[in-house]
């Protein structure tokens, strides 16, 4: 199944020209239609024939052009009727004294700090 240009860089003409010679001569005209439909006959058959044999990229093709079948991604954003929890700790230990009893404030110092800059970013 050949386009115009391509049928016209075959013969070796411009495409201009095999419009021209379709134009004046009805039968190159009516063999270019028949030859490109029996292509697409062709052609749908054997993807018709793949997508009953379970070709799933098949059956999408051909229910996306013969059905009307389109793919739709979106994310669909609703209000929640729960409050979303925006409290979070962190620990931070220090490696080189865990287990041990020194440094016990640090932890707890790290985590306030935390909770009180993502308060802020939430407001």
């Amino acid at each position: 199944m050949y386009t115009k240009s391509q049928m016209a860089a075959y013969f070796g003409i411009a495409e201009k020209t095999f419009r021209a010679v379709q134009e004046r001569q009805s039968e190159v005209s009516t063999a270019y239609r028949a030859g490109r439909a029996k292509g697409i006959a062709n052609i749908g058959s054997v993807l018709y024939e793949k997508a009953l044999s379970g070709d799933i990229k098949a059956v999408q093709f051909y229910l996306k052009t013969q059905a009307g079948w389109t793919e739709r991604n979106y994310i669909e954003l609703s209000k929640s009727e729960e409050p979303i929890d925006t409290h979070w700790t962190v620990n931070v230990v220090d490696t080189l004294t865990a287990g041990t009893s020194t440094n016990t404030a640090w932890p707890t110092l790290y985590s306030a700090t935390f909770q009180a800059l993502i308060r802020q970013r939430v407001q």
